[in-house]
This record gives C-alpha cells, structure tokens and sequence, in this order.
C-alpha cells in the first residue's frame, strides 16, 4: 500500500470515488447528482494542484489540495 501523484488520465474514476463516498452518507440519490458539477475532478485539476491516490492492488481513496495565499486547503477526501 502506497501513496503516489494522482494522474490527469484518472480524473473520471477519481469523480466516481467521489460520488461513491458521498452516496456512503445516505443522501437520496438526486442530492449528489445535484452536487456533481462542483465534485467533478478533472484533468486540468490533477495537473494542476497537488493530488494523490492511494493503491493496494487497486486505487482505494485520494486526496487533493487546494492551494491558495500561500496556504494549503484539503480539497478531496473520498476512499472505499
């Protein structure tokens, strides 16, 4: 198990992580679908602000961060 830069190619899998951890919350299914323009991640995103995924055999979870004023924010944190 290990961390590594999460790659632009991998945004749409990282978008259904996202949505499979929100729908872990109990939301009716309408509410995420809702939300999925700003949960979206895209390739200009993993490019373009720090990104990781975490692996065992396969992409169990990610975080990014949003950096901005010379501060960190966490942006995602979403696993299986």
């Amino acid at each position: 198990m290990g961390f590594r830069t999460a790659r632009p190619d991998e945004a749409e899998f990282l978008t259904g992580l996202v949505m499979q951890a929100k729908a872990y919350w109990g939301y009716s299914a309408e509410q995420p679908e809702a939300w999925r323009p700003s949960l979206t991640v895209t390739a200009e995103q993993l490019g373009s602000q720090p990104a990781f995924v975490l692996e065992t055999d396969r992409v169990v979870g990610f975080y990014s961060l949003r950096v901005a004023e010379g501060a960190c924010e966490l942006d995602n944190l979403p696993t299986c």
